[in-house]
Order: C-alpha cells, then sequence, then structure tokens
C-alpha cells in the first residue's frame, strides 16, 4: 500500500477510535503515522482534536504551535490553533496569530477573512489598516528596460 493511502488508512483508524473515547489505542495509532510522516500536520490536528476533547486544551496548543512553520504557516492549523484560543478567552493571542499569519501568507483569505473579523471585534483598527495594506497577490516584477535603439 503506498505511503499516502497507509496514512490516510491510519488517520481514519485513529478519528474512529477517538469517537469511540479509546484515547490510548488512539494514540498507538497516532504514534504509527508519525512515525511514517514526522510532523503530518493532518494527524497533528487530528490529535489535537482528541486532546480537546479531554479538556487538554493547552497540551492541544502546544502541539499544534510547536508544528507551524512561521515562514508559511499551514492555513487549517492557524485556524484550530486560533479557534481553541478564542474558545479558552484568549482574543489578543488568537488575533496576534492571525495577523502575524496573513503577513506571512496574504493570499490565503480564510486567514485574511478571519484576522479581520476579529482584529475589527478587538478594535485594533491600526493592524487592520496594516492588514488592508497588504497586497493579497505577490507583486510581479517590473519589466527590465528596453535599451534604446541607436540609429546606424
Amino acid at each position: 500500500m503506498p505511503q499516502q493511502e497507509r496514512i490516510s488508512q491510519l488517520l481514519h483508524d485513529a478519528n474512529s477510535l477517538v469517537a469511540r473515547g479509546e484515547l490510548p489505542q488512539a494514540s498507538n495509532v497516532f504514534r504509527e503515522i508519525f512515525e511514517i510522516s514526522p510532523g503530518h500536520p493532518q494527524a497533528l490536528r487530528s490529535l489535537a482534536e482528541a486532546m480537546l476533547s479531554v479538556h487538554q486544551h493547552e497540551s492541544a496548543l502546544a502541539l499544534l504551535a510547536d508544528s507551524i512553520d512561521p515562514d508559511w504557516p499551514d492555513v487549517p492549523t492557524v485556524l484550530k490553533i486560533s479557534s481553541i484560543l478564542k474558545n479558552v478567552q484568549r482574543h489578543e493571542e488568537a488575533a496576534d496569530l492571525l495577523f502575524a499569519s496573513v503577513h506571512a501568507n496574504p493570499a490565503s483569505a480564510e486567514l485574511r477573512s478571519e484576522a479581520t473579523a476579529l482584529l475589527s471585534a478587538l478594535g485594533r483598527a491600526s493592524d487592520l489598516a496594516t492588514l488592508a495594506g497588504l497586497s493579497a497577490t505577490p507583486e510581479a516584477e517590473a519589466p527590465a528596460p528596453v535599451p534604446e535603439q541607436v540609429p546606424a
């Protein structure tokens, strides 16, 4: 079985075990996934969901935060962390995370939308203005100047 199919099957198995409340068995399956693919983003999010189901908010946050590449954050993971932070009334931290993530990935409409909504709710007008000034698409490089033709 190809590696991606194996991981998909293991994720399905782990999520089924979590849904049935069989967390120790699910933990073993997650461990197997991470042996195949260390830091697999979807598996990390699923494991964080399992932690949240037993009210381990801080552990889930730490797991997800450690998995983020600050230069190119994984959008679903950032959104998950933001959601957890908001659920535990840590709105300013969620806003800071979203703001930084939009800076790293300005083309993400999801990040931009979430950041804008939360910054607006928190009254952070200067951050909203900064976001509005960010280009959603990378700037195109200016074409090289055409040398002037000198008549012979």
